[in-house]
């Protein structure tokens, strides 16, 4: 029951602290931490451990890896980002919507049915699954 509660309580605060977090990041240092591996598979690994832990009190917990939504934090890459290889591109964004169109399918889904992992990106990103 304490698990419960925790995963319910807690579970939208640490995602919403997650976003947040690696937002402002990505902010502030103005894409100079190109990567944040370690916050991504400690991400990954919660989303999972969650997912099978959660099942015998009906908790279903999903991940949305969001690539280039078109929001303030991407409005630069109208104008080009460095890309890996040194050079300068523009990348493609898409609209926010769509991002949210996936959180409310997946919200929508009754308990018996769940999205462990699923990718919301612009289609001609230089690069899947980057950082």
């Amino acid at each position: 029951m304490l698990l419960y509660w925790a995963l319910l309580s807690l579970g939208p605060l640490l995602f919403g602290m997650s976003l947040t977090v690696t937002s402002q990041l990505f902010m502030a240092t103005n894409d100079l931490m190109r990567t944040v591996p370690l916050l991504k598979h400690a991400m990954t690994g919660l989303t999972k451990v969650t997912s099978l832990d959660g099942r015998k009190y009906d908790i279903a917990c999903g991940q949305i890896d969001i690539g280039n939504a078109a929001t303030e934090m991407t409005e630069r890459m109208k104008n080009g980002v460095p890309q890996a290889n040194g050079s300068m591109a523009v990348e493609p964004r898409m609209d926010v919507a769509h991002v949210a169109s996936a959180v409310v399918y997946i919200a929508s889904l009754p308990l018996d049915a769940n999205v462990l992992f699923m990718t919301v990106m612009a289609n001609k990103m230089p690069f899947v699954g980057r950082g």
